[in-house]
């Protein structure tokens, strides 16, 4: 793997093999354990192909994911574009890593839900996608009666039920589009 070649090419020849990644951003992320990953380890992926946040930042990437080398490979993408400073550090080990992804995988499916239900707004992966519902507390209003009721995603519980999270998504899209409403009145 490398740059050009003997004669000159300026052009990247391969993509680096998974050690290389491995290597180059050990610090910035884990896998999680194959038990949760339908199998998968770093054999199963390239990792070279699974650096990008383009892998889980827009609508339409989102809305095509539907393997799990697709959402392991986000996953990595995810835990090596962390903002430091923002959300929750990188993880310290595959423990931490087998917690978090089944949490990241449902914040997919959930964000992939509220962008079926409108075309109004794109709704995206955000650094709350690897937390539990306890972690996301602190950055709610406080109002832990009604928690999740008024934020679009800000209650999404980890997926505790199918049922929940169809109610939740109902629930948010009915009182966005009230809120929307009287903001037209009101102006």
């Amino acid at each position: 793997f490398g740059l050009g070649s003997a004669a000159g090419d300026d052009t990247i020849s391969e993509k680096p093999p998974n050690s290389v990644i491995l290597q180059l951003f050990a610090e910035k992320f884990k896998m999680p354990s194959p038990s949760v990953a339908g199998g998968l380890t770093t054999d199963g992926l390239t990792l070279a192909d699974c650096v990008d946040p383009a892998l889980y930042d827009s609508e339409e990437v989102l809305e095509e994911m539907d393997e799990e080398e697709e959402y392991l490979c986000a996953f990595v993408a995810f835990q090596i574009n962390k903002v430091d400073g923002e959300g929750l550090p990188h993880y310290s080990n595959e423990a931490e890593a087998t917690k978090r992804y089944p949490l990241f995988k449902e914040c997919v499916d959930y964000v992939k839900g509220l962008n079926t239900e409108t075309d109004m707004t794109e709704f995206g992966v955000n650094f709350f996608c690897d937390m539990t519902t306890e972690e996301k507390r602190p950055y709610s209003s406080g109002d832990y009666e009604h928690y999740g009721e008024f934020g679009l995603g800000s209650g999404y519980d980890g997926g505790a039920s199918e049922t929940d999270a169809a109610e939740m998504h109902t629930t948010s899209y009915m009182i966005l589009t009230a809120a929307l409403a009287n903001a037209f009145i009101v102006f």
